[in-house]
């Protein structure tokens, strides 16, 4: 029996420098189809920013390698289709793949596996301009981030995909009926509303439904909305 106890999701990142260009681009919300057209516009100075910004470069793992890079096909497949539903047909789609090859294309790094912020923090502007990081791996990162002299500022796809953090519990008759009930009781303990306050705390949003990142004491995710951070979001359009 597997059930999730944690969540998380893909979110976009852009050094603060390139998401003010971007968003007077394209509006507030930078989504799948704001980077396809910034990949594609042959230079930051077509996208209104100043030259020596170079072209856009896009920050993605390699979806063989990344799980994250995985969940940021599947909501580029929502934007592009405009619908949270996405079959495999959808994503084997020529203008789809032809759409998500252009934005890949434009990541140096592509090969070499998954990222996270810490090559953020090392390479800075030479590890591209902004990329698709899972949201937790951003919020441990930010009050670092913060202290950078250009600094980072998050973004929400149009369509989130979850990412759940599963405990699994193995019911084989080589077990006791005592021992299946414990490890239920503790399944059931970490989705408490105590645990999941604990789990807000440390950048992880909550499966249990009572818990809102917005009420819990020192919440990350509204200690960081002034960069963008959305502490609840339900209400956004899940695939």
């Amino acid at each position: 029996r597997i059930q999730p106890t944690l969540l998380s999701v893909p979110v976009f990142v852009f050094f603060e420098s390139r998401a003010s260009v971007l968003t007077k681009q394209f509006g507030s919300s930078i989504g799948w189809r704001a980077v396809y057209s910034a990949t594609k516009a042959n230079g930051w100075q077509n996208l209104g920013g100043p030259a020596d910004f170079g072209v856009f470069r896009w920050i993605q793992g390699n979806p063989l390698k990344d799980p994250v890079a995985v969940y940021g096909i599947q909501n580029a497949a929502g934007a592009y289709f405009g619908r949270p539903a996405i079959s495999p047909d959808d994503l084997a789609n020529p203008g789809f793949t032809s759409f998500m090859k252009a934005i890949l294309a434009s990541s140096a790094n592509l090969g070499l596996g998954s990222y996270g912020l810490d090559d953020l923090r090392l390479f800075r502007h030479s590890f591209g301009d902004g990329g698709v990081f899972m949201e937790k791996d951003v919020l441990d990162h930010l009050a670092d981030a913060s202290k950078w002299d250009d600094p980072l500022r998050v973004t929400y796809p149009e369509y989130v995909a979850w990412l759940d953090y599963p405990v699994a519990i193995w019911m084989g008759d080589e077990f006791s009926a005592e021992e299946k009930n414990i490890a239920l009781e503790f399944s059931r303990y970490v989705r408490t509303a105590p645990m999941q306050d604990l789990a807000v705390k440390m950048g992880f949003r909550p499966v249990n439904e009572d818990v809102l990142p917005s009420k819990v004491a020192d919440s990350p995710f509204v200690r960081w909305q002034n960069v963008g951070v959305v502490p609840d979001i339900t209400s956004m359009q899940g695939m």
